[in-house]
């Protein structure tokens, strides 16, 4: 299994327009190579070491849907261009948040994770993320990440 982004590539600083410096809209996410048993995909992006911040949840994505387009609207259950349920993240919000300015001499590193699941969960919008692993936990049968970088 693969993830990855028209708008950059794994290891790339994250372009302005998806941090809170910028337009604070969530990226195109992609990903390919799943197994024939997925029923469903979850995607987590969060901050590595630090304060491990959650930015971004998005889970009940159907085996049909194999990409996230841009902007995708701030609230928990979206029906249009996808059919998805975003989480709330570290920041109080249902849907993505950027990371933003903290401190300008740290560069920071974030992981984009997506979950190819043998189940669907149907859980409702706005589930925190310790109940999504623990829906997800027998039924994850493969995983891709792409690390960005945020300074």
């Amino acid at each position: 299994m693969k993830v990855f982004s028209p708008a950059f590539n794994d290891g790339d600083v994250l372009p302005r327009p998806y941090t809170a410096d910028g337009d604070d809209i969530s990226p195109p996410i992609q990903w390919d190579g799943y197994p024939q048993d997925t029923e469903e995909f979850a995607l987590i992006f969060h901050e590595i070491g630090g304060d491990k911040a959650l930015h971004w949840g998005v889970y009940g994505i159907p085996k049909e849907v194999t990409f996230l387009p841009e902007g995708l609207p701030m609230r928990g259950v979206i029906t249009d261009p996808v059919q998805v349920n975003q989480m709330e993240n570290s920041f109080g919000k249902l849907g993505y948040t950027g990371p933003g300015v903290r401190n300008r001499s740290e560069s920071r590193e974030f992981l984009f994770t997506v979950y190819a699941l043998n189940k669907a969960l149907k859980l409702p919008a706005g589930e925190s993320l310790q109940s999504l692993f623990e829906s997800m936990e027998r039924n994850i049968v493969d995983s891709a990440q792409m690390r960005v970088k945020y300074s």
